[in-house]
């Protein structure tokens, strides 16, 4: 995945970067902006990952992304 692609992703799911790491289980929360500027790689699972959360979110599994959080 390109950098552009994954902010792109998160934008359109309205999803901080923040909170994306936390759906992700990212343990740095800058991991997210160093997957999109570019300096650092994503896994190679990234993809399958975000595939996963358009999938719990158009379930309803997920019922406000803005709001979710882990304890």
């Amino acid at each position: 995945m390109k950098p552009e692609d994954i902010k792109l992703w998160r934008k359109t799911h309205g999803l901080s970067q923040i909170k994306l790491s936390k759906l992700l289980h990212v343990s740095r929360s800058d991991t997210v902006m160093k997957w999109e500027k570019g300096y650092r790689h994503p896994p190679p699972y990234l993809y399958l990952a975000l595939e996963a959360l358009d999938a719990r979110l158009a379930l309803g599994d997920i019922s406000d992304p803005a709001e979710y959080d882990y304890p």
